[in-house]
């Protein structure tokens, strides 16, 4: 999994990979799950093997 792919998370939602680093982070992903209902995503933390939610920003970031 490189920056910039595309997981789909196991509830279902599609998010893009942002960081992806195996030597500094051995067990998560930090990814972008983009809200299809306006232009915001958030970031978010995810277990790497089941690809379950670790951790969420409560910043919302426009695009």
């Amino acid at each position: 999994m490189r920056p910039g792919e595309k997981i789909i998370l196991n509830d279902g939602q599609t998010a893009t990979i942002v960081v992806n680093n195996p030597s500094r982070y051995q067990n998560i992903i930090i990814v972008r799950v983009e809200n299809t209902n306006s232009h915001e995503s958030e970031l978010r933390v995810i277990d790497k093997r089941n690809k379950k939610l670790v951790f969420r920003a409560n910043k919302k970031h426009s695009r």
